[in-house]
């Protein structure tokens, strides 16, 4: 596949996640925690595929959340890290090749090697130009109030 049939498809993609719903809403943590992760990819924080649960990677999610979702709670960010996986381009390589059912910043810590990006989004996310579409079409589908 090309990179531009690449690229269209994880834009589609990206406005696809599966997201939680609250008294208020539909959440954004795994939209923040995307855009974090292409933050950490753009500064260089990340240069291998692979994101550990650390303070690099909560510190940019922090600084997402209070940019484009300060007007709602911050939900840990143990969740989308764990739950992002339902959504087809996020893997998490788990120690012993076990895999928990408990959600937690400390079992994460514990028990998790590495996550990672499947390699044709993380191929793509080098290219600057790609990391600002894919992060305007985040901004655009959920950080932006909608028109009525």
């Amino acid at each position: 596949m090309n990179k531009i049939l690449t690229t269209r498809y994880y834009l589609a993609e990206l406005i696809k996640i599966k997201r939680g719903q609250s008294v208020h809403g539909y959440l954004n943590a795994k939209p923040e925690f995307v855009f974090a992760l292409i933050d950490c990819i753009r500064s260089q924080n990340i240069q291998v595929n692979q994101f550990h649960y650390d303070d690099i990677l909560l510190t940019k999610y922090k600084e997402v959340h209070k940019k484009y979702c300060a007007h709602s709670l911050l939900t840990p960010m143990f969740k989308p890290f764990y739950y992002l996986v339902s959504d087809g381009f996020w893997m998490i390589n788990w120690k012993d090749n076990g895999n928990s059912t408990i959600v937690s910043a400390k079992n994460l810590r514990e028990n998790v090697w590495y996550a990672s990006l499947d390699g044709a989004l993380w191929n793509i996310l080098q290219d600057e130009e790609n990391r600002i579409a894919l992060q305007n079409t985040i901004i655009e589908n959920f950080f932006k109030p909608k028109k009525q």
